[in-house]
């Protein structure tokens, strides 16, 4: 699911290169090259692939650059490219100063058909008689914005956990649970589900939100994730037998950085360069035996 990603932003504003998984496809090769492109798009979109090359040494330079052939004008369109960019950056490390440099290709494509869609590979030469070259990239065109948007957000996790302290009491103790979210998005905000219980006849204190946001990072399910505590609830049952907490419905803002807009659209973007999704993620039921 984590795939890393070396972007061209980052070599233009001189900072560390990020972790990327889900906004873009990208394939590496040894000698540097990169090509990136939305890893979902749908039919009528205007895309744009980029390729990027980053070296350090001036001989390192590139001399020439050159692609393969281009799917058929039924399957897309290529409305411009490539277009030339460059870009330099510092990084230190015990106490010694690195530069390296980038050079960029972007190509604008309107997407006309549905289906994978082969995007071609570069080569290129430097001034020191290396050959290089880049992977040819698949990108899944769907029919719908719709079908895209799914396809976009279907690996993001967005978990919601309601976990109680005990699974088994007698009448007349109280039941402490928490909820949670876990991720790995950048979430903006969340609508919490109010909690039902169903069965057992119970007395439900307010439930207790905290004053303010604290995330923490943990390990769930053998990935390093974020979390959040979204409240505690204090449950009474009034009854013996199955106590059930019905599955709560939570709705989750979040926002994911474009990494397709170069570092002149990134200025301009009316979002920051970023992209807006809600999700509904739903907390599982909660059994609990309550004992005479």
């Amino acid at each position: 699911m984590f795939r890393q990603a070396i972007l061209f932003i980052a070599g233009l504003c001189g900072c560390a290169t990020p972790l990327m998984a889900q906004s873009h496809a990208e394939k590496h090769v040894k000698e540097g090259i990169t090509v990136s492109v939305k890893q979902a798009a749908a039919v009528g979109d205007t895309i744009k692939v980029i390729y990027n090359y980053t070296y350090r040494e001036k001989s390192d330079t590139l001399v020439s650059a050159r692609w393969g052939e281009w799917p058929s004008d039924e399957v897309c369109q290529v409305i411009s490219g490539p277009s030339r960019s460059s870009g330099q950056s510092y990084s230190f490390t015990h106490g010694t100063m690195s530069k390296s440099y980038t050079a960029g290709y972007h190509y604008k494509v309107r997407l006309l058909k549905a289906g994978k869609v082969r995007l071609p590979a570069m080569r290129a030469s430097t001034a020191g008689g290396k050959e290089l070259h880049s992977p040819a990239l698949k990108l899944k065109v769907w029919k719908t914005k719709e079908e895209a948007e799914a396809a976009t957000t279907a690996n993001d996790i967005l978990i919601v956990t309601l976990t109680p302290d005990k699974q088994h009491i007698r009448l007349g103790d109280s039941i402490q649970c928490e909820l949670r979210l876990y991720t790995d998005q950048d979430v903006r905000n969340v609508l919490p589900d109010s909690l039902e219980t169903a069965n057992v006849v119970c007395r439900l204190q307010p439930p207790m939100r905290p004053q303010k946001v604290q995330w923490e990072t943990t390990e769930y399910q053998g990935r390093q994730l974020r979390t959040l505590l979204l409240g505690r609830y204090t449950i009474l049952p009034l009854q013996p037998g199955r106590l059930y907490i019905k599955p709560m419905n939570h709705r989750i803002a979040y926002q994911k950085r474009d990494h397709s807009l170069d570092l002149e659209e990134l200025f301009h973007h009316p979002t920051g360069g970023h992209t807006f999704h809600q999700a509904t993620v739903k907390s599982k039921v909660v059994k609990i035996w309550v004992e005479e």
